[in-house]
């Protein structure tokens, strides 16, 4: 049973034990729930997973969930949660191999972490195009990401996927912004900003961002525009005065003073191309945040 299966790998949570061998055991306890089909207390374990969990973990989880419990409703519960801790983390090669092995049905076609993971598919292509040199294309690629993440988050079970969906909601703004659709994006960043009271940083400089992108495109009344930037400055250097992006934040303080217009433009010009700089860098940091995360190749499970 889960529960003499537990008790073993209690022996192996003692001081003895080596750091290594001890910081697997969330993993082999997932395992053993899995072989067990507790698959109620697998997806417990699953969800308490902390952020910087290996990849190979949520692997482990899909492909058991995928290979003994295709058929069980609590089984494909578990499946859709690693699934879509797999695109959050924008790990598509694991997907697509996990569709091959198990069949296109296996990622599904309905639910948040099937629409999901399309939206992020849609999103790499995008990048891929625009990286291509095909603007056109992108462009339309990132409509087509930006419409299917957003259909993700109206799905009924996605309450299910609380920190994925406020991943796809980010991707939902980046793909608005890339389209210079700055409104939409603005919404979509203060909603990840709001809901996360503060702590996700970047969703709150990208809001900021977007509305003085809003605030250099008006031209009518920009007094509304201009409030809402201050206020939005005043609140990033409220709650993250250690940032990395506090110069730039006073900077844009300053350009928020009387100065004269052809001052205001050439500090416009600057934080414009520092934004596309920034921008580059926070994409390829997105790529890449969890290449480098150890893979448990020590964690032998049978023929998985």
């Amino acid at each position: 049973s889960y529960a003499n299966a537990l008790e073993w790998l209690k022996l192996l949570d003692v001081a003895q034990v080596s750091d290594g061998i001890r910081r697997q055991l969330p993993a082999w306890q997932i395992v053993a729930a899995i072989e067990r089909s507790e698959w109620s207390i697998a997806r417990e374990l699953l969800r308490a997973l902390p952020p910087e969990a290996p990849v190979a973990w949520y692997r482990l989880a899909a492909v058991g969930a995928l290979r003994d419990g295709r058929d069980l409703r609590d089984a494909q519960a578990v499946s859709r949660d690693a699934i879509a801790a797999l695109a959050a983390r924008r790990e598509l090669g694991q997907i697509a191999d996990l569709a091959r092995q198990f069949g296109d049905d296996a990622i599904g076609t309905r639910g948040f972490a099937a629409k999901y993971v399309s939206g992020v598919l849609a999103y790499e292509d995008a990048r891929t195009k625009r990286e291509a040199g095909k603007a056109d294309a992108a462009m339309r690629s990132f409509e087509d990401a930006a419409k299917r993440l957003e259909e993700a988050l109206v799905e009924p079970d996605v309450a299910e996927f609380a920190a994925a969906a406020t991943a796809c909601k980010s991707m939902a703004g980046w793909s608005r912004f890339e389209r210079g659709e700055f409104a939409a994006a603005r919404e979509l960043f203060s909603q990840v900003a709001e809901a996360s009271e503060g702590r996700e940083e970047e969703a709150e400089w990208m809001a900021l961002v977007c509305v003085e992108k809003l605030l250099a495109g008006a031209t009518g009344d920009r007094a509304a525009l201009e409030q809402e930037l201050r206020s939005r400055v005043d609140r990033f250097i409220g709650r993250h005065p250690a940032s990395e992006r506090m110069p730039q934040v006073l900077l844009r303080r300053t350009t928020l003073t009387d100065l004269p217009r052809r001052v205001l433009h050439r500090l416009q010009q600057h934080h414009a191309q520092h934004d596309h700089e920034r921008h580059e860098r926070a994409e390829d940091h997105q790529h890449d945040h969890h290449r480098g995360q150890p893979v448990v190749a020590r964690l032998q499970v049978g023929q998985w």
